[in-house]
């Protein structure tokens, strides 16, 4: 890896974090979406066309911040506004490691946390980041930066609205109307003119587009005026759009800066497309909340500063190289720091995320090795039942075969239809505005797949996830359910107790008029 970084002049590292944005929902695979910025970066990298998050956003997030599997960090569904969970503060995050590992590094965050936060050991600035701007919870108004917080009534009053934007630990106001993405690369382009360019940045740029509640400014509404007769898809378009126009503006600041040359760039998104809210996944199956193709199977790209090209790629350029070989979020971590040159040390052997930086190095024509010919073992969740109940579930990918023990889930936009059992949701029509899912498997009569029985899919061969091999691969079955279980050891429970704390969580939001940390100092580790 230090070879390989040498060969690319690897100093700083940007990773570009996009919110529920599904796999047809960029310009690189829907010509439809317009991201001329996004799209000129992939082409000049390579697409990671066999990559994977978790299927909501707050265990993406613990993985990409922690390079552990998200069912080894304590929780594996999204962290809900009044809950007390998050990341296990004995688990180190990106931050904390490059203090350790690379003292004179600088690390900020920006955008969207939603890794924890009910206490105040959890929040960026205590989690290694020298700086943090953004939202805690896991989602709010685009231009208000908050939300009406309706479980904190008193039944008579009206809901108070929950501010939640923060610099550091202290509520940033004066914002108000101002839209999220253009504020976000407002901040980033601040941080990176004023960072000392001799010594590494790695900045954390989680964006709130595209979750829900969807909102772009007009001017991108009218590049899709007539595009499509779904409000909500022309909507959600322009929302990426936006998105599109910020990452164009934090490589103008670094070009600025002096700094891009020696930038490596990581765009992920952090789960599949939520179904009713706009986006799409096809033609995936399923989107987020499964762990179908749709719900997992991410889009990213990897690209070297150096590499970029100064203008947006021409109509019918070729399409970008890809990437083939299996990835998680959880590597981002250990491959972006060996891109800078750096090692983990002793904190590698806690990570689950595997260092891709050679394979990704010579991918991208600067060194590096070819990837490794090793089956991969990928935990995409693990149920919290016993491994000998006839309750546990999981989801594993080994190699080129993916198990579903336990239903992998549904969006309510299919149920919604009458669709059950994980279905293929294609894009809006153009013209009536309406999206029929329907299922395309062998057995499209089951309304609960895989609960009754394990499924076996050869992702590789079948990447919709149409053919159920499971009767026809009996002892692969057996070995990899016996596999599922034996990993099932290494599950961490919370460290926390469950339920909300909406008491306490109100009680601060009365008091202070923001929707921030409740529980403070040793208390934290009190449960």
């Amino acid at each position: 890896a230090a070879a390989a970084a040498a060969a690319a002049d690897v100093k700083h590292a940007v990773v570009i974090i996009s919110d529920d944005q599904g796999w047809n929902d960029v310009g690189w695979r829907n010509a439809a979406i317009k991201t001329p910025t996004l799209d000129a970066m992939a082409a000049a990298g390579v697409v990671l066309s066999n990559y994977y998050t978790h299927e909501v956003c707050s265990p993406s997030r613990g993985a990409m911040l922690t390079g552990r599997f998200a069912y080894r960090l304590g929780f594996q569904g999204v962290i809900s506004s009044a809950q007390r969970s998050g990341v296990p503060l004995a688990v180190p995050m990106v931050g904390e490691i490059l203090k350790d590992i690379a003292p004179a590094a600088r690390a900020h965050a920006v955008g969207k946390w939603h890794a924890g936060m009910f206490c105040d050991k959890m929040a960026p600035t205590a989690r290694g980041f020298d700086s943090f701007f953004g939202y805690l919870d896991g989602a709010e108004d685009y231009t208000a930066h908050g939300t009406l917080m309706t479980a904190c009534g008193n039944g008579t009053a009206a809901a108070p609205f929950a501010l939640d934007l923060w610099n550091g630990t202290v509520p940033a106001t004066g914002w108000d109307g101002v839209y999220s993405s253009s504020m976000y690369s407002h901040v980033i382009a601040d941080i990176i003119q004023k960072h000392d360019a001799a010594a590494p940045l790695f900045l954390y740029a989680a964006f709130q587009n595209v979750h829900e509640p969807i909102y772009a400014p007009e001017p991108y509404q009218k590049m899709y005026a007539g595009a499509t007769n779904s409000s909500e898809r022309a909507m959600f378009m322009a929302d990426v759009s936006a998105l599109d126009a910020a990452v164009a503006n934090i490589t103008k600041a670094l070009a600025a800066k002096g700094m891009l040359a020696d930038t490596l760039l990581f765009f992920s998104t952090d789960n599949g497309a939520n179904l009713h809210g706009g986006g799409n996944n096809w033609p995936l199956r399923g989107g987020k909340w499964s762990t179908w193709e749709g719900g997992i199977h991410a889009s990213g790209f990897v690209a070297l500063g150096s590499q970029l090209p100064l203008q947006p790629a021409p109509a019918g350029a070729p399409p970008p190289a890809n990437y083939t070989g299996l990835m998680h979020c959880a590597d981002i971590v250990p491959t972006v720091l060996a891109a800078m040159g750096l090692e983990l040390g002793r904190y590698g052997g806690s990570m689950d995320g595997q260092n891709a930086w050679p394979a990704l190095a010579a991918a991208l024509g600067v060194g590096g090795a070819p990837p490794s010919a090793e089956e991969r073992v990928i935990v995409h969740k693990m149920s919290q039942k016993d491994a000998g109940s006839p309750a546990f579930a999981a989801t594993l990918r080994v190699g080129d075969m993916k198990l579903h023990i336990g239903f992998p889930g549904e969006d309510k936009a299919a149920v919604a239809q009458g669709c059950r059992g994980g279905c293929w949701c294609p894009v809006p029509d153009p013209f009536t505005g309406n999206s029929t899912c329907v299922r395309l498997d062998d057995a499209p009569a089951a309304a609960a797949p895989c609960a009754d029985s394990p499924c076996l899919y050869n992702i590789t061969a079948d990447p919709l996830e149409m053919h159920d091999l499971a009767a026809s691969r009996p002892a692969l079955i057996a070995r990899m359910v016996e596999q599922a279980r034996a990993l099932r050891a290494d599950l961490v429970e919370s460290a926390w107790l469950e339920g909300s704390d909406w008491d306490g969580s109100c009680a601060n939001l009365h008091q202070t008029g923001a929707w921030g940390p409740w529980v403070q100092g040793a208390a934290c580790l009190a449960e």
